[in-house]
């Protein structure tokens, strides 16, 4: 692959990537590696991409992968899971409340949370990369925002009492 493409894939896309991992690893540091590994193939392996649109999933698919690959890892269970300080860009109550929700959602709504708000995935993209039905994937947008209002409400009370 050419280096200048290269690199200016690496700059259009490691913010997006880096939001996903993170939230799916819930640790900076972890979702960082998941995110150069998910570079370093496509440099590697060079794919040949039939639209930009292609090339994204492609990258989010990989780095999805890999996050799921390290959370399963065996080393990974033994580990301190959360690094409250890595974890957040944005040090404000709120989203503070919002980023702890979402961790604490199952992992099959997590996922589709993280693609659908923070990668700016449609549910039928969603779908693709998670080889799920794309009526599985609204089901489980449904129910995520049914758990996160539910949580996000608990803590709010909690908060004012």
């Amino acid at each position: 692959m050419q280096e200048t493409l290269f690199a200016e894939i690496v700059r259009k896309y490691q913010k997006q990537l880096l939001v996903i991992a993170i939230h799916i690893c819930q640790n900076q540091y972890d979702a960082e590696d998941m995110v150069q590994e998910a570079f370093l193939k496509l440099y590697a392996k060079n794919p040949r991409f039939q639209s930009e649109a292609h090339l994204r999933s492609w990258l989010i698919r990989v780095t999805v992968n890999r996050c799921r690959d390290l959370l399963r890892s065996p080393v990974r269970k033994h580990l301190s899971l959360i690094e409250e300080d890595a974890i957040l860009t944005q040090p404000d109550e709120t989203a503070l409340a919002v980023s702890e929700a979402v961790r604490s959602l199952p992992e099959k709504y997590r996922e589709v949370v993280i693609l659908y708000y923070y990668a700016d995935c449609s549910t039928a993209e969603i779908a693709k990369l998670l080889h799920r039905r794309t009526g599985t994937v609204q089901v489980q947008l449904t129910r995520a925002r049914e758990l996160l209002k539910d949580r996000l409400k608990e803590v709010w009370e909690d908060e004012s009492t």
